[in-house]
């Protein structure tokens, strides 16, 4: 079974906001990947004082910031395809909760101990495809 269909409704889905989220770019640093936004969005304001500090916290975090398009590519997408083809998302995912930014406590939470901020990552995406099963 083709996968296409899959990455263009993906695509289809984000790409408005992938649109939005260009136009408010003020300028990137390649250097360290930082981006100066001109209109910060609600998600990238958040700091350390906002930030969710358990997984189901986190889920709902993401699961609330997902239009019904997306909830339902990610639902209707294997779980072991989502998690090697959505690597953008999971930059998202990283950036709406800290987990490159000094979320420690959620890292260490999700992982039951240390591992790495990718790691928590798919730990994350993996709870979130788990709840949209239900």
């Amino acid at each position: 079974m083709s996968k296409l269909p899959f990455l263009l409704a993906l695509t289809m889905a984000i790409m408005p906001d992938i649109i939005l989220a260009a136009e408010t770019v003020q300028s990137v640093d390649p250097a360290d990947r930082t981006v100066t936004s001109m209109e910060q969005s609600p998600s990238a304001a958040q700091n350390s004082n906002n930030w969710p500090e358990t997984l189901d916290a986190a889920v709902s975090t993401i699961l609330g910031n997902l239009n019904p398009t997306q909830k339902s590519v990610i639902r209707s997408a294997s779980r072991d395809y989502l998690m090697v083809s959505l690597a953008e998302w999971a930059e998202d995912v990283q950036a709406e909760l800290g987990l490159r930014s000094g979320n420690k406590k959620l890292i260490t939470v999700v992982c039951q101990g240390v591992c790495s901020a990718d790691r928590a990552t798919s730990l994350i995406m993996e709870s979130i495809w788990d709840r949209l099963q239900k």
